[in-house]
């Protein structure tokens, strides 16, 4: 049984922390949930991609989809729900030789039935575990507190918690499930930090 369902349990255990109004919906429309909504989903983003999480990782083979103008010359969809790329293999080894553009995996392999991509995706709540959740309450309240309570302190000191809960929840998947972690190779790690350049230079072409 999972130990949340959706943002809303996340809400309602951060509100009362910082003396804010509980919502009984994701549509109340008080200034609490109003702000909540604003940021929720950008600070999620940010943590799940942070790591290799054995429960919001993917990897899936792309579909060829053609021949591009420019340079790479070949184009391969990408998947809908990718939060950050993390690398790409190529047979079962890892492939540096992309660009991320436009929606497109950009590379020099003309149809390639082997091309894969590992990515962070956007796992629903109920996937979290509870360390994780636990890290999410803590900067959702401190997000309330400094911007809509306009308390500093408190939102400063609450968001230190949330990343030190962050990094414990890090370290304990990545002793729980090592192999969901291509960093921990000393030659995979020069391999997978290539491909993350060519992600973020091709993403902002």
């Amino acid at each position: 049984m999972p130990l949340i369902s959706s943002a809303l349990h996340i809400y309602q255990a951060a509100m009362p922390m910082v003396g804010a109004n509980v919502p009984d919906s994701m549509d109340a429309q008080t200034p609490e949930s109003l702000a909540a909504n604003a940021t929720y989903e950008i600070f999620v983003a940010e943590a799940l991609s942070r790591h290799a999480w054995s429960w919001a990782t993917k990897t899936v083979l792309l579909t060829y989809t053609g021949e591009t103008a420019s340079y790479p010359r070949y184009s391969y969809s990408l998947p809908a729900d990718i939060l950050s790329v993390r690398g790409a293999m190529l047979v079962g080894r890892p492939f540096r030789d992309f660009k991320l553009r436009r929606g497109l995996f950009l590379c020099d392999l003309q149809d390639s039935s082997s091309v894969e991509l590992v990515y962070n995706w956007r796992a629903p709540e109920s996937e979290w575990p509870a360390d994780f959740v636990d890290a999410m309450v803590d900067r959702l309240a401190s997000k309330l507190a400094t911007g809509l309570l306009d308390r500093p302190e408190q939102g400063e000191s609450l968001d230190r918690k949330a990343e030190f809960k962050l990094r414990k929840a890090i370290r304990r998947d990545r002793r729980q499930y090592p192999g969901e972690d291509p960093f921990k190779s000393t030659k995979l790690t020069r391999a997978w930090q290539g491909s993350s350049s060519d992600w973020r230079r091709g993403s902002s072409s």
